[in-house]
């Protein structure tokens, strides 16, 4: 599907944003000798947006 509109400011907002939260992770030990990708990889691997909703946010707040 195609953004259009605001939607192609919406998805580069997105990706920008990705990217400041992996660059952020970097300087975590945990993922210092990691690269930006390999970074992406391993939270898609290991963390459930529910959970991580949860722990960010106010627990009751439903679930997309």
């Amino acid at each position: 599907m195609r953004l259009q509109g605001d939607g192609i400011y919406v998805g580069l907002l997105v990706k920008i944003f990705s990217y400041l939260l992996a660059v952020r992770l970097k300087s975590r030990r945990e993922y210092s000798k990691l690269s930006l990708v390999q970074i992406m990889r391993k939270i898609r691997r290991e963390k459930d947006l529910r959970e991580l909703i949860e722990e960010h946010f106010h627990p009751g707040v439903p679930a997309i």
